[in-house]
């Protein structure tokens, strides 16, 4: 028999209300029997219920470290190159990166229950079967091989084994909700208002502290001169970039299908002739935090049009002339098409204008977040049937 031991699972409900519970685990285990998870989730929920009430939906924000001096987004800094973005996955506070926060994943969004350790490295290993060679349970904990190193899940801080009796001194990476739909807007009441307000200012007092080994592993890049080593140029959409060598496949996918649609889509073909720069590698970290940005692996682009129309892409840069940007409707935001956003999806990319803290312009290559939230994905890297727990 494989030994078994005590993991503890963290349930999201709220940047301010999360639970952690034990579940035992061991090689090939599945999720809890549902009559021993359902009365804690049927509790948990009876106790959020303040918190779940009509929230909108939020990925994990980040911050556009360049931006210009008169931040509304018609200003020429705004819509020309933002010379290195976004910020990748920092959290609102230090206990849960929660894009979704305030909502219960559910059955039909992806997710119906906390996931275990092993279903979440073997999520990794189907997103980049490329780079995880095999997941294991290995000294008493689950694990996964990247080149020569194991990773230990580590109660969510995906650590070396030098460092696992370390993890108290870092913050989880966590994995989160991301709907299929775009959620209707609903104008935030005065409590959640006052929640945006705790959300910034733990955000600006007290950033996360993640090891960025897990990560840093996938994309071969552990400083810059490793990162910049790992990107190739390229044009995409006609305007040049730099990327990964390993999207080079995945991109050229993707331009194929937007070229494809926008022959018989009128709106994609419109938007496709106001693109002015598509910006991707840039090496730097989140402003305020020690996290690198996707960009700085070259695993994150951002589709930056001529002019924004009077309409706001990035929550921060409309924060500085509108202090009540979180009340800002989609048709104030700028919008790319769905539809482009859709093809983006399918190949693995998540967009940030489903984040809380919105970045409309920005994908971000994150094919583990689509596949533990059921999408279906096609690309030449990760596994092309549907991922199911």
């Amino acid at each position: 028999m494989q030994p078994q031991t005590l993991q503890s699972c963290t349930l999201v409900l709220d940047p301010g209300f999360t639970y952690t519970f034990p579940m035992h685990t061991a090689p090939q285990a599945v999720l809890p029997a549902p009559h021993t998870v359902l009365p804690v989730l049927l509790l948990l929920i009876t106790l959020a219920a303040p918190h779940l009430a009509a929230q909108p939906q939020m990925e994990t924000p980040g911050d556009h470290t360049s931006r210009p001096e008169n931040p509304t987004p018609d200003s020429p800094g705004a819509s020309g190159s933002l010379n290195g973005s976004n910020r990748g996955s920092t959290a609102a506070n230090r206990h849960a990166e929660a894009p979704t926060a305030g909502t219960l994943p559910d059955a039909e969004s992806g997710i119906s229950q906390p996931l275990s350790p092993e279903q979440i490295m073997q999520a990794l290993q189907a997103a980049y079967p490329h780079r995880i060679a095999e997941v294991a349970w290995r000294d008493n904990d689950w694990a996964l091989r990247i080149d020569d190193d194991w990773i230990y899940f580590s109660h969510g801080r995906f650590l070396p084994k030098h460092l696992r009796d370390s993890w108290e001194s870092y913050d989880p990476i966590t994995f989160y909700h991301y709907p299929a739909e775009l959620p209707e807007f609903e104008p935030p009441d005065a409590e959640q208002q006052q929640r945006f307000a705790r959300i910034l200012e733990r955000r600006r007092t007290s950033p996360p502290r993640r090891h960025a080994g897990l990560y840093n592993a996938i994309w071969q890049a552990h400083d810059e001169a490793s990162a910049y080593a790992q990107v190739k140029s390229i044009y995409f959409l006609g305007l040049q970039t730099m990327v990964h060598r390993d999207l080079l496949t995945v991109l050229a996918a993707i331009e194929a299908e937007i070229r494809s649609a926008a022959r018989s889509d009128r709106e994609l073909a419109a938007f496709l002739d106001t693109i002015a720069g598509v910006e991707g590698y840039s090496y730097r970290r989140i402003a305020d935090t020690s996290s690198l940005s996707f960009h700085s692996y070259g695993a994150a682009i951002d589709i930056i049009p001529r002019s924004y129309q009077g309409r706001a892409p990035y929550w921060l840069w409309a924060s500085q002339w509108n202090p009540e940007w979180y009340m800002m409707s989609y048709d104030e935001r700028f919008m790319p098409p769905i539809a482009l956003v859709e093809i983006f999806e399918r190949h693995g990319f998540i967009w940030g204008g489903k984040w809380l803290l919105f970045d409309t312009i920005h994908f971000e290559y994150r094919p583990e977040i689509l596949i533990m939230n059921g999408y279906a994905t096609d690309t030449p890297i990760i596994h092309q049937q549907r991922f199911r727990f």
